[in-house]
């Protein structure tokens, strides 16, 4: 295979992954499903009541239109509940051979009957562990509603409250009010493989009808390490044309490899398989792959996925790709705008679709036409949006911020 030779458009990224990979176990899981997620998390709820969602918040709620489980899975949720509500989960025992042990829970918080609100900076949640079975349990930590009051995120906002088995327990704040971009969505607590039971218990506290705490994908994690047949020395990508990107990666050694398979994300989080290659039957080092691929977008990512015949599998680091000509189609400013944005768009469709979101992903406005070169943005509150501009089959993003 020729080599690549790189350009100023390329991502250069060395890694070695053949010493050292993690195996992830999920060793127990509870998903709030009719027909839940296995190895189960039982649980029994101490004190209080909770309701079991599904589907989305409505246009009306805050945040609009948002999954009340993850992915619009069903989820467990507490609203009015000043006293708090107490579930226990079932003791899990910890096999040997785990580096580290990690508990998550999934968490959005919502106003499910009007629009604004939610959880309020005396809203909690907190998570206590115990290693002896139940019989002593420790404060880890707790999250609550921003310091301003009225605060709502969705399971796709940012904010990780994370924290170890070792005192004290932490609290995690976020400040301001209404939608909270870096809300804490995820929380973990992680442990050292030397644990040999866990047992978690989750108090939430809900202060009025308008303060929802959703709760989902309750998991016991083991961490181990794993030798995985790769030494990947670099993987990059250039943009060859403005309809293709070639992709490059050199392997130092591969042993007992199966395939590869190029995942693309066109949002850098959501990544699907796109192509496989097949590994070359050859015991010579630093073996050279390129792979190009149809891409006209403005912005891309893409991975490789690495996988040997055991089922074992790791991941390259992430590149971005740019689109070298679809990059200077679309320009907007003034860039933070107040009442107009301007939009130049040097493309020859005779009709594009133009779709403004918030930081939700909420659409907030949507205009078509054969020209579009303003947009009134004087309704929007201040914040960050992002543009999406369709022309047949090219799409390009951009984003601005609302003074």
């Amino acid at each position: 295979m020729k080599k690549i030779n790189l350009t100023l458009f390329s991502i250069f990224l060395l890694i070695s992954i053949c010493t050292k990979a993690q195996v992830i176990d999920t060793l127990a899981i509870q998903d709030f499903e009719t027909s839940p997620a296995t190895p189960t998390l039982t649980y029994t709820v101490l004190a209080g009541s909770a309701t079991y969602h599904t589907g989305n918040s409505g246009a009306s709620n805050a945040p609009a239109n948002s999954p009340l489980g993850v992915d619009g899975s069903r989820a467990w949720g507490v609203t009015t509940s000043a006293a708090s509500t107490q579930f226990e989960f079932a003791n899990v025992t910890i096999p040997p051979g785990y580096d580290s042990v990690r508990i998550r829970v999934r968490i959005a918080a919502m106003n499910l009957v009007s629009i604004g609100g939610g959880p309020d900076a005396l809203d909690t949640i907190g998570i206590q562990i115990s290693t002896n079975g139940g019989s002593n349990y420790y404060n880890k930590l707790k999250i609550t509603g921003p310091s301003g009051d009225n605060g709502h995120w969705p399971y796709s906002a940012t904010g990780i409250a994370k924290t170890t088995y070792l005192p004290p327990a932490v609290l995690f704040m976020n400040t301001g009010t209404g939608l909270q971009a870096q809300g804490y969505s995820t929380a973990e607590i992680s442990l050292p493989g030397t644990e040999t039971q866990i047992r978690v218990k989750i108090a939430i506290r809900s202060s009025s009808g308008t303060d929802t705490w959703l709760v989902d994908n309750v998991a016991v994690i083991g961490e181990k390490p794993v030798i995985l047949p790769v030494t990947l020395k670099q993987f990059t990508g250039v943009r060859s044309s403005s309809e293709k990107v070639n992709l490059a990666w050199t392997v130092a050694s591969q042993m007992n490899i199966k395939q590869y398979e190029i995942e693309y994300a066109e949002n850098g989080v959501t990544f699907n398989k796109v192509a496989t290659v097949d590994p070359i039957a050859s015991s010579v080092n630093d073996l050279q792959y390129n792979y190009e691929i149809n891409n006209n977008k403005s912005l891309s990512y893409y991975r490789i996925k690495m996988i040997d015949k055991d089922g074992k599998f790791t991941y390259s680091p992430v590149i971005t790709i740019k689109g070298n000509t679809a990059d200077k189609l679309m320009t907007v400013f003034p860039n933070p705008a107040k009442n107009n944005l301007q939009i130049n768009y040097s493309g020859s469709s005779s009709k594009i679709k133009i779709i403004v979101t918030d930081a939700s992903g909420k659409k907030v406005l949507v205009q078509e036409g054969v020209l579009i070169n303003k947009l009134n943005i004087s309704k929007l509150k201040p914040g960050q949006y992002f543009i999406k501009l369709t022309d047949n089959d090219k799409i390009l993003y951009s984003k601005f911020i609302k003074e």
